[in-house]
Order: C-alpha cells, then structure tokens, then sequence
C-alpha cells in the first residue's frame, strides 16, 4: 500500500517485527530497536513486512 506523508515529519521506532520501508526507488529493511525519520520531502512511502510502531509527529 502506497502512504502519502501529510505530516512535517514522521519519527518512527520500530518497537516488534521486521519490515521495508521504500521511498522512491530506495529500500531500508528496519528491525527492531531501529528509529528513523521520513521528513516532509517525501510525499510517498511504502512500508513492506509485519511490525509495530510508535510514530511520533508534529
């Protein structure tokens, strides 16, 4: 599923599981303990796998 970012920002820890998130052509794979950051530049993003999440933003 394609997810449009309407937020500033969106600061994400990865708390159970393992996922890809893909942002344009680039792909993280993330697992647990892992935190990153989809600033506002990126208008789309997908997220592949099965994890849970604490999103924080603004």
């Amino acid at each position: 599923m394609i997810r449009k970012l309407d937020r500033d920002f969106l600061q994400v820890s990865v708390v159970e599981g393992s996922t890809t998130v893909v942002v344009d052509e680039a792909s993280l794979d993330v697992i647990k303990g892992i935190n990153f950051i989809l600033p506002y530049t990126v208008k789309k993003y997908q997220i592949f796998g099965v994890a849970n999440f604490v999103v924080s933003h603004i």
